[in-house]
């Protein structure tokens, strides 16, 4: 869902289903959320990963937990 105002604001909802057979799949390539808010509810699956001086860190969540992150706001502050 993508909804946007004429002022430019915008909201992007995203649901990516489960996967059918995930010990099929290897995961998403590295990337960088480029939205200045991100919410992510981690299931049973997991494998988030944040990328910290050049290295990538596994994040260990409780199932269900919810990550909301706010990574472009601290770019431009910084």
């Amino acid at each position: 869902m993508r909804k946007r105002n004429e002022k430019g604001a915008g909201v992007k909802l995203l649901h990516y289903p489960p996967c059918p057979q995930p010990k099929k799949i290897a995961g998403l390539a590295k990337h960088i959320d480029l939205y200045f808010l991100t919410v992510l509810w981690q299931d049973e699956v997991g494998g988030l990963q944040v990328c910290q001086d050049g290295c990538w860190i596994s994040v260990n969540l409780n199932v269900f937990s919810t990550v909301v992150n706010i990574r472009g706001i601290f770019q431009v502050i910084d």
